[in-house]
């Protein structure tokens, strides 16, 4: 969903479906899918929430759950990111959350603020952690920016934690990417830490 300062977080690129599909309830195998729009205009007649729906033109899609403008980080977490935290601690199933929007809110809003999802998975799964008894626990953590360069958008992935702007790019092939650092963590604290260097990094470059 394409909307001035719109979330759509824990879903696939595309919509699901046809417009007004009949959506399973969420599960590993079928992602939520939820919008968020911190503010929309109400006379705009190209895009509109109604109830659990977006409205997009005159197309109308089927969301698991529209949060309403004021709703707040913690509840945005607790519906979407909790249980896919919790899930990878206790299950070792891998999860991810995708924020699509303008990258001012969607990117850095919800995903990287001080309250927003990364700060709050890691509280999740270090909690996780610490109520497993007996299991010693390696955790590191990894940033790859991806961003397209030139006229014809190729794509290039760098470090997200590295602030060598001379760096060459990461590799990338066959769905994957390596050569990113790897940084030890051992409490929230440490991830906060990298997020600034994080940030920093970003603020270093321009993503298309």
């Amino acid at each position: 969903v394409r909307g001035r300062q719109s979330n759509v977080m824990n879903s696939p690129v595309e919509l699901p479906g046809s417009p007004m599909e009949e959506r399973p309830q969420p599960s590993l195998s079928c992602p939520m899918v939820a919008a968020h729009f911190k503010s929309m205009d109400p006379s705009s007649s190209s895009l509109r929430v109604s109830g659990d729906s977006v409205v997009v033109g005159e197309q109308e899609y089927k969301m698991d759950q529209v949060f309403k403008p004021n709703a707040t980080q913690g509840e945005l977490f607790n519906k979407l990111a909790s249980g896919i935290a919790n899930s990878a601690v206790s299950t070792g199933i891998d999860g991810v959350v995708i924020a699509i929007g303008d990258p001012e809110h969607a990117r850095a809003g919800t995903l990287f603020s001080i309250d927003g999802m990364m700060p709050r998975v890691a509280a999740a799964i270090f909690r996780s952690i610490a109520q497993v008894e007996g299991v010693e626990t390696t955790i590191k953590c990894s940033c790859v920016h991806i961003y397209t360069v030139g006229e014809h958008e190729r794509e290039v992935a760098r470090d997200g934690l590295s602030l060598d702007s001379r760096a060459p790019g990461l590799v990338m092939g066959d769905g994957n990417i390596c050569g990113a650092s790897e940084h030890f963590v051992t409490a929230v604290g440490d991830v906060l830490a990298l997020r600034k260097v994080m940030l920093k990094v970003a603020s270093m470059q321009h993503f298309g």
